[in-house]
């Protein structure tokens, strides 16, 4: 699932990946997906995820979330979203993967937003 529209930018963590485990961008997206999956559902979560294979920068932004799961197994999407990022990438092992920034304060955000209309921040 791509939320790359739908999550503000500020949410995003970059990361950098070891060139020689992984070929390029998807390849990297395909490993941290399987990590954050695997990652939420053992905390009892669904997980959500943006990592997009068509990134042209690097570091690249991804994030893995999670929402916690009803008794049932069901979730509802208008739940608090927690951010498990930090923890996929140190079960990933340094490596694999780093992060190398933090995510954009509300104000950096708003600085990108200049530039790119597209750009989504929230407070």
């Amino acid at each position: 699932m791509e939320l790359a529209d739908e999550l503000p930018l500020n949410h995003f963590s970059q990361k950098q990946y070891k060139g020689c485990k992984y070929a390029d961008n998807e390849e990297f997206c395909k490993d941290f997906r399987s990590f954050c999956v695997a990652y939420a559902g053992s905390i009892g979560e669904h997980h959500q995820l943006d990592c997009v294979f068509n990134q042209t920068y690097e570091p690249i932004r991804a994030w893995c979330g999670g929402i916690k799961k009803n008794k049932d197994g069901t979730w509802n999407n208008n739940s608090t979203q927690f951010d498990n990022t930090r923890a996929v990438i140190a079960k990933m092992g340094a490596t694999r993967a780093k992060i190398t920034r933090k995510p954009l304060t509300y104000k950096q955000c708003l600085a990108a937003k200049t530039s790119n209309k597209a750009v989504t921040c929230v407070a």
